[in-house]
């Protein structure tokens, strides 16, 4: 075999086990990105079903809100009335109780 023949033969085999170790690399990191990608995945939803929850609390938070504000009104409206009843109870006279007033 001429010399450059035999160096020739080794460049293809260095290049050829150079290509075999590059593909062993090539599919490491697209098993490893696959990994990656399903965890994102995983991680996505996970965020999701949290951003849902917390959609359907603050949905909650509001109508409980709207809740208390209305009764906040009308304990407003029944604390004015009962202000109103004692002034005039106030302004009008203390009629004596009789014995047949029952209390």
């Amino acid at each position: 075999m001429a010399p450059d023949r035999q160096t020739d033969d080794a460049t293809v085999q260095r290049l050829t086990q150079e290509l075999d170790l590059m593909q062993v690399r090539l599919r490491t990191v697209r098993e490893e990105s696959d990994a990656a990608n399903e965890e994102l995945r995983a991680a996505n939803e996970e965020l999701q079903s949290i951003n849902e929850e917390y959609r359907s609390t603050s949905e909650e938070l509001e109508t409980s809100k709207e809740e208390l504000q209305s009764i906040n009104e009308e304990l407003q409206t029944v604390n004015t009335e009962l202000k109103l009843k004692l002034e005039e109870a106030g302004r009008s006279p203390i009629s004596p109780i009789s014995s047949n007033t029952r209390i």
